[in-house]
């Protein structure tokens, strides 16, 4: 188990550092190391973050199969800041696929999830998603909102990369 949540972090900061090569086999190898049912909870976390590194590499069935397992997990946990991070995700892979309904469906739930949390970089991530997936769908001015929200939680945050693509999302 203490291997797995080392994996697991070295995954993620891997996965921050853009190394998806080196993250996907750590996520893979941090899964082995937890029990189900034991270990529901870093599971989920495993599978999002693998999903997630999936998703920007393109490998969109495998994002989509380890993000809705992590969906699933999260929902029995209990854990609301999981199942929202996981829905942006899930959001984000229907937007790289074109289906702006269905990401919409995903990220309005995230985002009513999100606001329930204290996490504020969580929610300005949700509100980027949906400003580009409502400009999909022709509604500029909604999306326009969302972006500059998204903005302003990241200026509050001094998170200046996420604030560096919201202000990209609402340009």
């Amino acid at each position: 188990r203490t291997l797995g949540r080392a994996l697991l972090l070295e995954a993620r900061a891997s996965a921050q550092l853009e190394s998806h090569d080196q993250a996907i086999p750590r996520f893979l190898k941090a899964l082995e190391c937890f029990v189900p049912a034991e270990d529901d909870a870093l599971i989920a976390a495993t599978l999002n973050g693998l999903g997630s590194c999936y998703l920007v590499i393109g490998a969109y069935p495998e994002a989509l199969q380890h993000l809705l397992h992590a969906l699933n997990l999260y929902r029995e946990l209990g854990d609301t800041t999981g199942e929202s991070a996981t829905l942006s995700n899930v959001g984000r892979l229907y937007l790289l696929l074109d289906d702006a309904p269905k990401a919409l469906a995903h990220l309005e739930q995230a985002l009513d999830l999100a606001q329930r949390t204290s996490d504020r970089r969580l929610e300005a991530e949700v509100h980027d998603n949906l400003c580009n997936a409502l400009r999909m769908v022709g509604k500029n001015r909604t999306a326009g909102a969302h972006g500059l929200r998204s903005v302003e939680i990241y200026q509050e945050l001094g998170f200046h990369p996420g604030e560096a693509e919201a202000l990209s999302s609402v340009g």
